[in-house]
């Protein structure tokens, strides 16, 4: 799995706070002021900042609030089922779940209806709660259990790859 830092969510509300100072900072600064940029219709200077720190924050509300979740491409070993998948996958995600980042982690499996990707191929999705969990979770994942029970895994399917995505919901 690949590692990468992230910010815990004990700073976030340091973070929020950077932000309004950096954003402020930025708003006040003389290269801001030097640019003489004529006033939009009725619309000030000021009133475009505004509006531009707001949107900057919501996209970083936004952003804390997103799901991560990891998908896998993988096929069934021969002579293996999606019964097979699904006891390996239970025992992964109790492991899992035991590990530091890992309790509000979901799996689901990704079986076609209306699609080709190959003979026995499906997707492991693993979803975790934000990118802290994930990070915690994938930082600590080398020799963990979770890490021995992929040996189960692999007896049932192999994975070649996999994509991280940023994921929110629309509502």
């Amino acid at each position: 799995m690949p590692r990468f830092q992230l910010a815990t969510s004990s700073k976030r509300p340091r973070a929020v706070a950077q932000a309004f100072t950096l954003g402020a900072r930025f708003f006040a600064s003389p290269i801001l002021k030097s640019m003489a940029l004529p006033p939009f219709g009725d619309h000030s200077m000021n009133t475009i900042k505004k509006t531009i720190l707001v949107l900057v924050l919501l996209g970083l509300h936004v952003s804390a609030h997103a799901d991560v979740v990891q998908v896998w491409e993988c096929t069934l070993n021969d002579g293996k089922t999606p019964d097979d998948v699904m006891k390996a996958s239970s025992a992964w995600l109790a492991a899992a779940k035991s590990m530091k980042g890992g309790a509000e982690l979901k799996v689901y499996h990704e079986f076609p209806l209306a699609a080709s990707p190959g003979p026995g191929g499906f997707n492991f999705v693993m979803i975790a709660p934000d990118a802290e969990s994930w990070g915690v979770f994938s930082g600590g994942y080398e020799s963990s259990a979770a890490s021995k029970a992929d040996q189960d895994w692999d007896k049932a399917a192999k994975c070649s790859g996999s994509s991280l995505w940023n994921s929110t919901r629309v509502n």
